[in-house]
């Protein structure tokens, strides 16, 4: 059985990660699959108006001729793991992966216009009817698909993630190494998602005291998004880092290191850094939201999402609890 795999993510990203690994990793569960890339050469984000929507356009038009593509290449099933880009016109089997509906949940952080509305609507529903079954990475990524777009249940496939075995506990010297090249000098509180509005740093930063200032620096990983800049906003508060653009090595580390690993979003599609964290013997702390508590179950302490008081209470309880932190790490 030859299966194309949509390869046109981002190098790096969450779906391009998946995509590459699907692609290389199939082939040895399964020996009589052989996976095939599909990619167009189109540069398509949101990096100037050329690759948003001049290249935008040539996408959408060359996936209404993909058709060609695959019967040039007999292709059995032709995989998109990238939740959009499924053609009209479609006469072999498709699969789509659909991680999550974050813009239709959020269209007024997420979708500038209402042409960029009108175009996700568009491709997700065709992503949604046009293809023969759909996997999701989470048993709350398949209700909302229900719950928004009334999807028929017994056409979903919930296949969760798992995280890389490279996320695993590292020795010591290793730690130390990383942790002084971001000169990073006393015990730390680690939490990640930048300045994106869901991720919900901003409450992690507001529950950052002086009281936990003064024993504890707090790591943010990664930076500004779509206008918002956290790290400008609290440019001089003592004990406070953000790191951007750090090698997946590196993130093990810090994930090593941290006294505490807190995800507080209250909106994802599954929240593979939780599992991360955990692999890496790291104690973690998470919004009771979305499908956090489905995915690291009793593993986690759990805060309300937008309670600062509640999120201070379970950052000091995890600090100050080191018989819970070993129950935390073996759960």
């Amino acid at each position: 059985m030859r299966i194309a795999i949509d390869n046109r993510a981002v190098v790096h990203s969450g779906i391009g990660n998946y995509s590459a690994i699907l692609l290389s990793m199939l082939p040895k569960v399964e020996k009589e699959v052989e996976t095939v890339p599909y990619e167009d050469g189109l540069a398509f984000n949101r990096q100037g108006f050329w690759n948003k929507y001049v290249n935008g356009l040539r996408r959408l038009i060359r996936d209404q001729f993909m058709f060609r593509w695959v019967d040039k290449n007999n292709i059995d099933i032709f995989h998109n793991p990238r939740n959009t880009g499924v053609p009209v016109f479609k006469p072999f089997k498709i699969v789509v992966t659909i991680h999550d509906v974050i813009p239709h949940v959020f269209p007024q952080y997420y979708l500038n216009s209402w042409i960029e509305r009108l175009y996700y609507e568009m491709m997700i529903r065709l992503s949604i009817y046009r293809s023969d079954k759909i996997i999701t990475i989470s048993e709350f990524s398949k209700q909302e698909l229900i719950k928004y777009y009334n999807v028929p249940e017994e056409k979903i496939i919930v296949t969760p993630l798992a995280c890389s075995d490279k996320c695993r506990v590292l020795v010591p010297e290793v730690v130390f190494s990383v942790t002084k090249k971001y000169d990073i000098k006393r015990p730390y509180i680690l939490t990640i998602g930048g300045s994106e509005y869901r991720k919900n740093v901003k409450t992690v930063l507001e529950a950052y005291d002086d009281a936990l200032a003064s024993k504890y620096d707090l790591i943010i990983i990664g930076g500004s998004w779509r206008g918002l800049d956290l790290a400008a906003e609290y440019r001089g508060k003592p004990g406070i880092k953000f790191l951007k653009g750090i090698p997946d090595e590196d993130l093990i580390a810090l994930y090593n290191g941290a006294a505490v690993f807190i995800y507080a979003s209250f909106y994802e599609g599954f929240g593979l850094p939780l599992l991360e964290a955990m692999n890496c013997g790291t104690p973690v702390i998470a919004a009771e939201a979305s499908c956090l508590p489905e995915v690291a179950d009793k593993a986690a302490l759990y805060f309300k999402p937008l309670d600062v008081n509640d999120l201070q209470e379970k950052i000091r309880k995890v600090l100050q609890d080191e018989k819970l932190q070993q129950m935390m790490i073996q759960e």
